[in-house]
């Protein structure tokens, strides 16, 4: 059994040092120059990537790989995603308000059409690593079309942590009751 472990992990370990890099191939950067920078949204990010062109928000799946590719250049980790929750319309607002909870890592990519001094369509992703609960993010620029969740991970709350000691618990004691041989005699 150790064995088959050692040649597994030695196998993945030659399979991430041999995978090439991949080069940027989907994504393209809005022609104005129009730079994302992480203040561009309160509580600031730690990490933004975009502006590219096009509306890459939303549940298409015409722009899986665009988006794929905005989220793994912030998170090289991540090989596949969902959307958690989708806002169709910001109707220009600098608050987004999300019904989900925002915490821990978190990543939204957020529209922008040609308002101001943005010239055409772009999306930004942002990327908080220790995000501190809310269901806002307020942003410095105004006329944003939609934003997209893509990912938020917190700690656990403390009942859920409970459920998870008790159902472990209950488990192993399933398992330990199994264990136990009935002797059955007959007189």
């Amino acid at each position: 059994m150790k064995r088959t472990f050692t040649l597994a992990l030695a196998a993945a370990a030659t399979f991430a040092v041999a995978a090439p890099a991949q080069a940027a191939t989907y994504l393209t950067p809005v022609n104005n120059g129009f730079a994302c920078t992480n203040s561009q949204v309160s509580p600031t990010a730690d990490k933004c990537t975009g502006w590219w062109s096009g509306n890459l928000n939303g549940q298409s799946a015409g722009v899986y790989n665009e988006v794929l590719e905005a989220l793994q250049i912030l998170d090289p980790a991540i090989t596949s995603f969902t959307s958690l929750e989708y806002i169709p319309s910001l109707d220009g607002a600098q608050v987004i308000d999300f019904n989900t909870l925002l915490s821990g890592k978190t990543i939204i990519g957020i529209h922008k059409g040609g308002a101001g001094d943005f010239q055409g369509s772009g999306t930004a992703f942002f990327l908080w690593n220790n995000l501190s609960p809310t269901d806002k993010i307020t942003t410095t620029l105004g006329g944003f079309s939609n934003a997209t969740i893509y990912m938020t991970s917190g700690v656990p709350e403390p009942g859920t942590w409970m459920l998870m000691i008790a159902g472990i618990g209950l488990m192993g004691w399933q398992l330990r009751r199994r264990r136990q041989t009935v002797k059955v005699s007959y007189a």
